[in-house]
């Protein structure tokens, strides 16, 4: 209903902010080229460490213990994972093709870790599909399979993506494709990607 300023240390061109639902100080903030942090519910930030790119988006994996929580995040350039609560982070991926990376998602519940990320790989100017692909990871990002190709029509490989995913229920992920048709548009597997179905 109203708002307020909040937090000191924070630049402008704030692309992505995630809280931790298990331990809600604990926040992670992304721009077009860093990652900050913050250990106070966003009083105080600092830039973290070992992250390159515009950020994408971030998941707090609710499995790890609190204290030294496990944190990933995704630029368009690698995924990223953190061991201390998005303090310092290290590049993983090994497996994912040498592609933009355009969404990115997790989920975690019951000792189940899922991450998601869609890798972009337009098609020919002339042909009707770009070759775009969403990868799932379930071993918190040391290996990754491709689950489904997410075709997206010529000229729209630069639009609006997204994956979208919910602790909830891990293995449910909403793909967003930026497309002519809004019956194209919005696809959700309950399966960890392995089926899709428009909605």
């Amino acid at each position: 209903v109203t708002w307020q300023p909040c937090g000191t240390g924070l630049p402008g061109g704030l692309r992505q902010s995630a809280i931790d639902r298990g331990a809600p100080h604990r926040m992670l903030a992304g721009t077009a080229d860093a990652v900050y942090h913050s250990l106070d519910g966003g009083g105080q930030w600092s830039p973290a460490k070992g992250v390159a790119g515009q950020t994408l988006g971030f998941h707090f994996d609710q499995t790890t213990p609190k204290a030294h929580r496990t944190c990933f995040t995704a630029t368009d350039r690698q995924i990223f994972c953190s061991k201390d609560g998005g303090i310092s982070w290290n590049a993983i991926g090994r497996g994912l093709a040498e592609l933009p990376i355009v969404a990115f998602a997790g989920a975690s519940k019951d000792g189940k870790c899922r991450l998601y990320v869609w890798l972009d790989a337009p098609g020919d100017p002339g042909a009707t599909v770009g070759r775009g692909a969403v990868f799932r990871s379930d071993d918190r990002g040391a290996t990754w399979q491709t689950v489904a190709p997410m075709p997206v029509r010529a000229g729209f490989e630069q639009g609006f993506h997204a994956l979208l995913a919910t602790d909830i229920a891990p293995d449910t992920v909403y793909a967003i494709k930026p497309c002519y048709s809004a019956d194209d548009t919005v696809w959700r597997s309950d399966n960890a990607g392995e089926t899709w179905r428009s909605v």
